[in-house]
């Protein structure tokens, strides 16, 4: 893995169902977000996403990938 590091939403039926409903209405299953920054607590962490100010998501719902890792058509 290299900067800027990246994560795939890949799980979006993982983690609690607050988790679930907060990324359903903002993230796209399959897409590569650029991450800001991440909170790694006991029983959770939670990722920042650059598109996504403010918003924290359940980081068992991504897994790891490049940046750039997709065609101009899904930016």
């Amino acid at each position: 893995m290299t900067f800027p590091i990246a994560a795939r939403f890949a799980h979006p039926g993982n983690g609690y169902d607050g988790d679930q409903q907060l990324a359903a209405e903002h993230l796209k299953p399959g897409k590569v977000y650029l991450l800001s920054s991440l909170q790694v607590g006991r029983s959770v962490s939670y990722l920042s996403l650059h598109d996504f100010p403010g918003i924290g998501f359940n980081s068992v719902m991504f897994e790891a990938a490049d940046w750039p890792d997709f065609g101009e058509a899904d930016r």
